[in-house]
């Protein structure tokens, strides 16, 4: 049996490309640095506050 009906999901939907211009996009790097920074910061604010005595 072969399979002739086209695929529908292909047909007449123009996607809008992005045109990439090359440069580079620090924005979201920076936001997702900050994050990680404030994460790790308020892990080392938890466990010097509630667990002061964490190795032993």
């Amino acid at each position: 049996m072969e399979y002739t009906t086209p695929m529908l999901i292909l047909q007449g939907t123009d996607m809008p490309q992005k045109e990439d211009d090359g440069s580079p996009k620090f924005g979201r790097l920076l936001i997702v640095l900050i994050c990680a920074v404030l994460v790790c910061v308020g892990l080392t604010w938890v466990m010097a506050t509630f667990f002061p005595n964490f190795p032993s």
